[in-house]
């Protein structure tokens, strides 16, 4: 994410979460154990799946301390989903 912004394509990456982690099918990101009682005891303290604020409370400050700034990151939440999705050329 960092080397697309830094060689210049900031302006066709948009930033979104998928809550389950998905990727092909597959989940992303395995849960804490496979003991059911365990995972039970996860979930109800709210440590599984991951929460609906990762993207704010992990990922971004993540990018930041990889050097990026919040003018490159708050394009990517804002300015680039809405050129994209009221189909304006890049």
């Amino acid at each position: 994410m960092v080397s697309l912004v830094k060689d210049g394509f900031r302006r066709q990456v948009m930033l979104s979460m998928d809550r389950l982690c998905v990727f092909q099918g597959q989940m992303a990101r395995r849960a804490p154990t496979d003991d059911p009682v365990e995972l039970k005891k996860a979930m109800e303290a709210g440590r599984w799946p991951p929460a609906h604020t990762y993207l704010f409370e992990e990922f971004l400050p993540m990018l930041r301390q990889r050097g990026l700034a919040d003018g490159d990151i708050l394009p990517m939440l804002d300015e680039n989903p809405i050129r994209f999705f009221s189909n304006e050329s890049l």
